[in-house]
């Protein structure tokens, strides 16, 4: 081979290298129901919690990694088929859906506690007036937030014996802000109204701070213990010792400054090792439950 095609060899070489190096990783959080998780929203938090991983995870450090995030299942899968994710913080329902049998090795790494919880439950909650029991709910309308997690909701968290679309309506909500308040105004009056609202940890917490709105609700149901949101690694070059390695920069964020911030937005005390008993539990009773339509 002369020098020409040497050279010419050497920079194709070179340029091929650069081009997959360029090549960005990708993250990605789906929080359902939340209007302000879209990529193009959220772009500044995205920045920098990446930013904090190539930075305090030995094998994302000097690497490029994007940041996605969703408020829908749905729109979480097509990012995901566009950018196939290398992490992703989900709930369980998703990583049980369309995660753990997909295809690439998944695994479960930490997870975080939120508003002083260390598990996820969710609650039926309905006028200080309203139904008392699942049973005064027999027939009437139950609505949540969108894009909630269907298959999740029927095999994990509601009985056996209170289905929705076999003992109870239940509809996404345009508007639960809209719907708690015609709860408060008397929704008997209104028949389109709900009969009481499903709210998971963090909704709970939204309308439970305000001191004029709570007072005038009461829990009518809650459910059993459930995961909190995973963060999963994607992918066979995730070795046991680079899992060991995030699960230590994610427990360290809330000694760092910056970790700390973020750790606030999500507020969380801080990533703590995968509850796998819990999680195990709730897989099992997930898959030996059979699918229904919606």
């Amino acid at each position: 081979m002369n020098l020409y095609k040497r050279l010419i060899f050497a920079l194709l070489f070179a340029s091929n290298g650069w081009a997959q190096n360029a090549s960005p990783l990708n993250f990605l959080i789906l929080k359902p129901g939340d209007p302000g998780a879209t990529t193009e929203l959220a772009s500044e938090y995205l920045t920098t919690i990446t930013n904090y991983f190539t930075t305090h995870t030995p094998y994302l450090r000097g690497k490029s990694l994007r940041g996605w995030i969703a408020n829908h299942p749905d729109s979480a899968l097509a990012i995901i088929k566009q950018h196939p994710a290398v992490m992703a913080y989900v709930p369980a329902g998703f990583y049980f859906k369309h995660l753990l049998h997909s295809g690439p090795a998944v695994a479960p790494v930490a997870q975080a506690p939120r508003f002083g919880k260390h598990v996820e439950r969710y609650y039926i909650v309905a006028a200080k007036s309203g139904p008392s029991s699942l049973k005064e709910l027999k027939g009437k309308i139950i609505r949540t937030s969108f894009g909630i997690d269907w298959d999740y909701l029927r095999k994990v968290v509601f009985p056996a014996a209170f289905q929705p679309g076999a003992q109870f309506k239940l509809q996404e909500s345009q508007n639960l802000a809209d719907d708690l308040f015609l709860l408060i105004e008397g929704a008997e009056r209104k028949p389109a109204a709900p009969a009481a609202l499903l709210l998971d940890e963090e909704l709970k917490h939204f309308f439970e701070v305000d001191d004029l709105v709570w007072p005038q609700l009461k829990i009518t149901w809650t459910s059993t213990d459930l995961p909190r949101d995973l963060f999963v690694v994607i992918g066979d070059d995730w070795s046991a010792s680079h899992q060991r390695d995030l699960l230590e920069s994610l427990q360290q964020m809330s000694r760092d400054p910056k970790g700390k911030e973020l750790l606030e937005l999500m507020q969380s005390s801080g990533f703590t090792p995968v509850d796998f008993e819990l999680l195990n539990r709730t897989k099992e009773k997930y898959f030996s439950t059979p699918k229904a339509a919606r």
